[in-house]
């Protein structure tokens, strides 16, 4: 397991949890996309990165949101991680699959795809 890769997503993961965009930016390619699927609202996000940022911003901390990441494929230079984001008692479980590549020595998300119960 490519610890680069998991302290990456441990970022985001703490940026989700603490409402802090800027925490989680690093971790995202400038280009990066996000689209996904909002089953409470039906609804299908799409779009540039910065649109989480802002969503993130918008939020309150979750202190006690649970988080865990899962690599299901890696190369030497990209990979796919599923992230899931649980804070049962603010009714929120979210699931993200994240796109990763390895630029220099770096490895950043480029792609994040998720659905949100």
């Amino acid at each position: 397991m490519n610890q680069d890769i998991l302290n990456q997503m441990k970022r985001y993961m703490n940026g989700v949890r603490e409402a802090d965009a800027e925490m989680m930016r690093p971790s995202f390619h400038s280009e990066a996309t996000m689209y996904g699927f909002d089953e409470a609202e039906n609804l299908v996000a799409e779009g540039s990165i910065d649109h989480l940022f802002t969503g993130i911003e918008q939020m309150s901390p979750i202190p006690n949101m649970v988080t865990e990441a899962t690599i299901l494929a890696e190369t030497s230079n990209t990979a796919s991680v599923k992230i899931e984001l649980i804070s049962e008692s603010d009714g929120i479980h979210w699931t993200d699959f994240m796109n990763v590549i390895k630029i220099g020595d770096e490895w950043k998300i480029v792609s994040k795809i998720y659905h949100s119960k």
